[in-house]
């Protein structure tokens, strides 16, 4: 998962950078601001999915050790805990993520729609933001995805092992 993560976290990072590029040369021409919707757009949707598919990984992977503690291979006391923790250091930071990505549009919408230069300079501060704030988030979700892999691997092993000691036959 780490690998499709970075590549998804990098070309996320270049679109975000490109958009707010575009952006900053917007004043006022009609081409330059439907360059920038189309790019504001389509990364905005690209960022909450690339956020959705982390939310997803760390609910099936958790689903998956609950489902094997459950069937007695791992020791709920060792086991759910870790992955609980990982829950609740990516969990937060990744919807703060996406609600920062859809003030932004939501922003940069009010700008266009009331043309004036406080709402512009309101939606290039929070698209700053957003930016930094997403730069983190895949920072905290890449770092806990490699240790979440690390811990999977782990049991996945122990997982093997038992099924192994059930049908040595086989």
């Amino acid at each position: 998962m780490l690998p499709i993560f970075l590549g998804l976290a990098i070309s996320n990072t270049i679109l975000l950078l490109l958009t707010m590029g575009v952006g900053t040369q917007y004043s006022g021409g009609q081409a330059v601001f439907g360059a920038h919707f189309s790019a504001a757009l389509f990364t905005g949707i690209f960022t909450l999915f690339v956020h959705c598919i982390v939310f997803t990984y760390f609910v099936g992977t958790g689903k998956w050790i609950k489902e094997t503690i459950s069937n007695g291979v791992l020791k709920e006391e060792e086991w759910w805990p870790k992955i609980k923790a990982f829950k609740r250091k990516v969990f937060p930071i990744n919807l703060y993520a996406m609600i920062a990505v859809i003030a932004t549009a939501v922003l940069g919408a009010t700008a266009y729609a009331k043309d004036s230069h406080l709402s512009s300079w309101i939606h290039q501060m929070v698209a700053y933001f957003t930016l930094v704030l997403n730069l983190y988030a895949f920072y905290v979700e890449g770092k806990n995805i490699k240790e979440n892999s690390e811990l999977l691997a782990k049991a996945v092993d122990i997982k093997q092992k038992h099924i192994d000691e059930q049908e040595p036959g086989l």
